[in-house]
């Protein structure tokens, strides 16, 4: 399933209703069924079935989310759990937006009467982490690559690398809005109800997954591949311009 927990880049001023804010089956969900059971008439073995299997998977050429591909791999575009794959950077900064709403109302929505505070507990907790897996989407655009897998008649490069722009402009969107505290999630309110200490640390952690995941060492090494395959190095992001912008 193209899984996403739920819609994240929705502002409130899209007026989308609430049926469609949890997603439901899409249209890769029914790309991916009609692959694997719509019957081929005609064809008595799967060698015979492979002309009208190509067919359908040239479909991706033209139709990007009917795309997959291993999201261990550096495909950028793949990730669990990630709305808005076409542009990490612009969906994540509207799920921002949303998480500074969100932290504002979880004391008077998880609060109450005769109850302790473990609900508060685990709703900021989830909010906090929520955080650190949106901003990891941006993380991927670095040293990440479009995938799109094909078969032996689709021409082209199944990896090819992101444009050096698209990662700088990740990495400036981290430096700005990961590494720069946000502080939008320190809530002294909730800080006081929920333990002695611990809410500056929640954050900390969350901003070292983000660190953690730029300097894996899957990343730095397909940025040091990527420049030596590009055909004009100037062009490639390579691994000491990304060191230098960290």
């Amino acid at each position: 399933m193209d899984y996403s927990r739920f819609n994240y880049v929705a502002q409130p001023e899209d007026n989308i209703a609430l049926a469609d804010i949890v997603p439901g089956i899409g249209p890769y969900d029914k790309y991916a069924i009609m692959w694997g059971y719509t019957p081929i008439s005609g064809a008595h073995s799967s060698d015979e079935e492979r002309p009208t299997l190509d067919q359908w998977a040239r479909v991706q050429d033209t139709v990007p989310w009917y795309r997959f591909s291993d999201n261990n791999e550096g495909g950028y575009g793949t990730l669990n759990e990630a709305v808005g794959d076409a542009d990490p950077v612009k969906s994540t900064g509207l799920g921002f937006k949303n998480l500074r709403r969100v932290v504002t109302y979880i004391s008077s929505a998880a609060t109450r009467p005769g109850e302790d505070n473990d609900d508060l507990r685990e709703i900021y907790d989830r909010t906090v982490g929520q955080w650190a897996t949106e901003a990891g989407h941006v993380a991927t655009v670095v040293g990440g690559e479009s995938v799109q897998y094909k078969s032996g008649s689709q021409p082209g490069a199944v990896y090819t690398p992101l444009s050096r722009a698209r990662q700088q402009e990740a990495m400036r969107f981290i430096n700005e809005n990961v590494f720069q505290t946000p502080s939008y999630l320190i809530q002294p309110a909730i800080a006081r109800r929920i333990e002695a200490g611990g809410m500056i640390t929640r954050i900390t952690n969350a901003q070292g997954r983000v660190l953690t995941s730029l300097l894996n060492d899957g990343r730095l090494n397909r940025l040091i591949e990527n420049e030596a395959l590009a055909s004009n190095r100037v062009d490639a992001y390579s691994l000491a311009s990304m060191l230098s912008d960290l």
